[in-house]
C-alpha cells in the first residue's frame, strides 16, 4: 500500500510502472495540496483509481498511458477539475461511455490519444473540444476523418506518427 502523508511541497508524482500499486492505494492524493502533476502510466489501476485522482484539484496533467484495466467511464471524475489541462490516455482501449465522457471534458487543452482506439466517429465527437495539441498517432484515422478538425480553431499542434515514425509528442 502507498502511504501519503499531507504535503504542500510536493508538485509531481512519478508512479509509473508498479505493478504492486492498487487504486485505493491513491486514496491519499487529496492530501497533496499543490500536486500539479501526476504519472501513473504502465500500471493496472481502474476507473476506481480516478475517484480518488478527481479529489486533486490543483492537477493540472495527468498522464495515465496503458493502463490494463481503465476503460474510460472513470473519466466523469475529472470532468469537474478546471486545472485539468493536460490529459495523455496513450495506448488504452477506452469504451463508449469513455469516448462520451472525454468529450465532455471542455477545459483540455492537450490530448494525447496515441495508440488508442480512436476512429473517425470518435474523433469527430471531440472535435468541439478546445484543444492546442492533440496526439492522434497510431490510431486507425484516415485522411477523410481529419476533415472534423477543421472547425477546430484552437489547435496548434496535430501529431500523425505512423507505427515506423520514432517521435517525441511534447506534453
Amino acid at each position: 500500500s502507498l502511504f501519503i502523508r499531507p504535503n504542500k511541497e510536493l508538485e509531481i508524482l512519478f508512479l509509473q510502472d508498479n505493478p504492486q500499486l492498487e487504486d485505493n492505494d491513491l486514496k491519499g492524493l487529496k492530501q497533496l495540496s499543490n500536486l500539479r502533476y501526476l504519472y501513473i502510466a504502465d500500471n493496472s489501476f481502474s476507473d476506481k483509481a480516478l475517484k480518488y485522482i478527481g479529489e486533486v484539484p490543483t492537477l493540472t496533467t495527468l498522464r495515465m498511458e496503458n493502463l490494463s484495466r481503465f476503460k474510460g467511464p472513470g473519466l466523469k471524475y475529472l470532468k469537474e477539475n478546471k486545472n485539468l489541462k493536460r490529459l495523455i490516455l496513450g495506448g488504452n482501449r477506452i469504451n463508449e461511455e469513455g469516448w462520451k465522457v472525454l468529450s465532455e471534458m471542455k477545459q483540455l487543452e492537450i490530448l494525447g490519444l496515441a495508440g488508442t482506439n480512436l476512429n473517425g466517429d470518435k474523433l469527430k465527437s471531440l472535435s468541439s473540444l478546445k484543444l492546442k495539441k492533440l496526439d492522434i498517432s497510431y490510431t486507425d484515422i484516415t485522411p477523410s476523418d481529419l476533415a472534423c478538425l477543421h472547425d477546430m480553431k484552437t489547435l496548434k499542434l496535430l501529431y500523425l506518427a505512423e507505427k515506423t515514425d520514432r517521435y517525441t509528442f511534447p506534453y
